[in-house]
């Protein structure tokens, strides 16, 4: 069933979109990223995603926070995986099946006690909320907003959720915001409101076992982008390898007049805000250009 005014296109893109969040309680960033695949190409992207796992004889879970050591199966898989990060999100080629964008929130900016939250505990979720949703709009209006004269429409089917505990469980808010963003942006089209949450790890999860593997991609990928621009421990040489190997093409796409058919990061906002808007991207601005805390590390080491 086609959703209302698709039936003017000639063609529908149907996507599905994988999200996962890197939060430290001691640092002043976080960053959702955000994975949007075509449907009618997850089976190919699935095949690459599992391949590298039979030729390293490994069927755990890939996790940034798992690449300490140097050497061993994980380290290989995630290098295949950023390799492939590499060459296929940053091919200046419009029109591709899948897409990656990472928004960075600066904490430090923000004032986390004016987004509505009753009690402390609250304030992390209610602030992730609102910038889930501004990630979302990001997504949908950078890669998938339809033009007009292209004949082509794209449509988001489900938008899968790593699952975490508390944002599926208690925070009854952030059920409704795939809502309120196609209350925001009417062009925005979601089938499904309801967000999925599934379990990271393939061999836990029951239901959604490849989307699960589409889950931990975000996962490493986001991670390595986070940890380039602020880890602050070194002594890992797996994870300086993968590091590195992301280091060949982030520096490029963080410069203010990048642009990437395939791939998009920004961090918000530039200035403090120092109450709540309800469109308070309009309020702040976004900006690329970052330092690379990994290039300031005296024991940065491969």
């Amino acid at each position: 069933m086609l959703l209302p005014g698709m039936e003017k296109f000639q063609k529908n893109n149907f996507y599905n979109v994988y999200v996962d969040e890197v939060k430290y309680s001691k640092q002043r960033w976080h960053y959702i990223g955000m994975l949007a695949i075509n449907k009618s190409y997850e089976n190919n992207f699935f095949n690459f995603l599992n391949d590298t796992r039979k030729k390293c004889d490994y069927f755990g879970e890939i996790k940034f926070y798992k690449t300490k050591k140097k050497n061993g199966p994980i380290i290989e898989i995630a290098l295949s995986w950023i390799q492939e990060f590499n060459n296929h999100f940053l091919s200046q080629k419009e029109g591709n099946d899948i897409y990656f964008h990472v928004l960075g929130i600066d904490s430090d900016k923000i004032c986390f006690d004016k987004f509505g939250a009753n009690k402390k505990s609250e304030e992390y979720y209610n602030v992730y909320s609102r910038f889930f949703r501004t990630a979302l709009k990001g997504l949908y209006g950078h890669y998938l907003k339809h033009k007009t004269q292209s004949l082509i429409a794209n449509r988001i089917c489900n938008v899968f959720h790593d699952s975490e505990g508390y944002l599926e469980n208690k925070h009854a808010y952030f059920k409704r915001q795939l809502q309120k963003a196609m209350i925001e942006d009417s062009e925005i089209a979601i089938e499904n409101k309801n967000i999925i949450f599934i379990n990271s790890n393939h061999n836990e999860e029951p239901l959604y076992k490849t989307e699960s593997i589409f889950i931990q991609f975000v996962d490493l990928i986001t991670g390595t982008i986070a940890f380039c621009l602020d880890g602050e421990n070194f002594k890992y040489k797996g994870r300086n390898e993968i590091a590195s190997e992301m280091m060949q093409t982030l520096p490029k796409l963080i410069e203010p007049q990048s642009y990437s058919y395939n791939y998009n990061i920004s961090f918000f906002p530039s200035e403090k805000i120092k109450k709540y808007y309800k469109d308070i991207e309009k309020h702040g601005t976004f900006y690329k250009k970052r330092a690379f805390a990994i290039l300031s590390s005296a024991n940065y080491t491969i």
